[in-house]
């Protein structure tokens, strides 16, 4: 995996996602990733989208977009951890480990990664709600009181 170097290249990449990617997300994740790219704040947008995508990935049911909105998750992840932001210093590499074996890469230095329940948890903030199904009152019967 390719790791950014700055904030113009992380957010170059986030808005190229979101013009060719992001109509693979499902239809709650959409509005999230909306939100998080679309922060003022470049450290909010890049924490945010790493977070969205990180949470969502798993509903994501086309292979490539699936793959490439986890590489950008940990790319941003790993961006914002080595510059400490939002907690990223500490969620950070988890989640970039996370993905990596998910993605089929190989371990560093021959190693293994770490074992799925020992990855972060996502966040609630990020994770798609599910709808609320609309309730409809019946109908009172004819004559009812």
């Amino acid at each position: 995996m390719n790791f950014l170097t700055d904030i113009s290249s992380t957010t170059s990449a986030i808005i190229s996602f979101a013009m060719s990617g992001s109509s693979f997300l499902p239809a709650g994740a959409a509005p999230l990733f909306a939100e998080a790219a679309s922060a003022v704040s470049p450290v909010d947008r890049i924490v945010n989208t790493a977070e969205v995508l990180y949470a969502n990935a798993a509903a994501i049911t086309d292979a490539t977009a699936k793959a490439n909105a986890q590489t950008l998750s940990a790319q941003c992840a790993a961006f914002a951890a080595q510059n400490g932001w939002h907690g990223m210093d500490t969620r950070g590499p988890g989640i970039i480990a996370a993905i990596r074996r998910n993605l089929g890469e190989t371990a560093p230095n021959g190693g293994a990664w770490p074992d799925e329940s020992e990855d972060p948890a996502p966040l609630p903030r990020w994770i798609i709600k599910p709808a609320t199904p609309l309730v409809v009152p019946e109908p009172a019967a004819a004559g009812a009181s």
